[in-house]
C-alpha cells in the first residue's frame, strides 16, 4: 500500500512535469503583459495661461512699445523689399516680400487665431521690445479686445484695475487691438 502511494505520487509528479514541458514548448512564445505602471517622472504642470488680471500700466506700455518696434521692422522690411525689387536678385526680392507679407498677416493678429507662431523679423522685434511671450501677447490682445468692445465674458474676468489700465490708453490700444 505504501509502495502504491509512492509510485502514484511519482507518476503524478512526472505527469505534471510532462504536461508543463509540453505546454511550455507549445506556448513558450506567449508572454503575459505587465500591468501598466505609473510614470517614473512627475507629471508636468500645464503651461501658464494668461489671465486678464495680469494686465497693469506697465504691461500696456510694454505692449505698445512692442507694437512700435513691429511697425519699424515692417517698414524696414517693406523698404528692403522695394529696394531689392528695383535692383536686387529675384531670391532676395521674394524673401523680403515674403517677410513683409508675413508681418502684415501677423499685425492682423492671425498667428493668435490659428496657433501658429509668427517667425518674421517684425514678430521677433515685437517680442523682444515688449518682453511678452506668445501666450502673454495673445492673452493681452484678447483681454484688450474684450474690454474695448464691452464683451461680458471678458469683463466678468477682468478686475477693475486691469480695465482702467486698458481704458487709460484706449485711443492707442483701439488701433492695435482690432
Amino acid at each position: 500500500m505504501q509502495n502504491r502511494r509512492l509510485v502514484s505520487g511519482v507518476l503524478l509528479a512526472a505527469l505534471i512535469a510532462l504536461v508543463g514541458t509540453t505546454a511550455g514548448a507549445q506556448f513558450g512564445h506567449l508572454k503575459i503583459p505587465k500591468a501598466p505602471s505609473l510614470p517614473s517622472s512627475p507629471v508636468k504642470a500645464p503651461k501658464h495661461t494668461f489671465k486678464c488680471s495680469e494686465i497693469d500700466d506697465a504691461m500696456v506700455d510694454r505692449f505698445l512699445k512692442g507694437r512700435n518696434a513691429r511697425k519699424k521692422a515692417e517698414e524696414s522690411e517693406a523698404m528692403k523689399a522695394s529696394q531689392n525689387q528695383a535692383g536686387g536678385t529675384d531670391a532676395e526680392a521674394k524673401e523680403a516680400a515674403s517677410d513683409a507679407a508675413q508681418s502684415a498677416a501677423a499685425a492682423a493678429n492671425l498667428p493668435f487665431g490659428n496657433n501658429s507662431r509668427g517667425t518674421s523679423k517684425a514678430d521677433k522685434a515685437e517680442r523682444d521690445a515688449s518682453g511678452l511671450d506668445d501666450i502673454r501677447l495673445a492673452g493681452f490682445v484678447e483681454c484688450c479686445i474684450g474690454v474695448l468692445h464691452d464683451e461680458a465674458q471678458v469683463l466678468s474676468q477682468t478686475p477693475q484695475s486691469s480695465m482702467e489700465a486698458i481704458l487709460k490708453r484706449e485711443g492707442e490700444l483701439s488701433k492695435e487691438c482690432k
